[in-house]
């Protein structure tokens, strides 16, 4: 949650349907845990690849990805399986401004291989996106041949 004064969250959860679950803290540093299998001791740890903290934590695209919103105005993708990070700029921004950053994320489980994510800026307004990840015929990722793609469809308020 949001502090009082707009300042940004220390540390973020998501958990998934099978008990999966990713904390990160405001550094970016993001710890994974099998929470039936391996209870509190960490199965994998991973370092967001953003400089700014995170804000919001989503499992997405059939939980081979967490979502992270974050201070810095973008949304980053972190590989479950070797933690890659993929960073996708969601607003624009004009030279002489920085981005606002965002605030809270939201996602909608969609289709096999595409998700809705929505997310709020911190100061007023949001938008969203198709997350995307191509797949095989027969329904596999192409796991680290072609990332994920998001396109944003609309911002409003900012």
């Amino acid at each position: 949650e949001d502090r009082p004064g707009g300042r940004p969250v220390d540390s973020c959860v998501t958990v998934d349907r099978d008990a999966m679950l990713v904390v990160a803290d405001a550094s970016g540093a993001m710890d994974m845990f099998d929470v039936p299998r391996c209870g509190a001791r960490p199965i994998a740890q991973w370092k967001l690849a953003s400089e700014g903290a995170p804000q919001s934590l989503s499992f997405v695209l059939r939980d081979r990805y967490v979502a992270c919103a974050c201070s810095d105005g973008d949304l980053y993708l972190i590989n479950v399986t070797d933690g890659a990070c993929i960073g996708f700029e969601v607003q624009e921004a004009a030279r002489d401004k920085t981005k606002v950053p965002l605030a809270r994320m939201h996602v909608g489980v969609g289709r096999q291989s595409q998700d809705l994510v929505a997310y709020a800026f911190q100061e007023r307004g949001f938008g969203f996106g198709y997350l995307t990840e191509e797949v095989l015929d027969d329904g596999m990722p192409l796991f680290n041949r072609k990332p994920p793609s998001i396109a944003v469809h609309a911002m409003h308020g900012k």
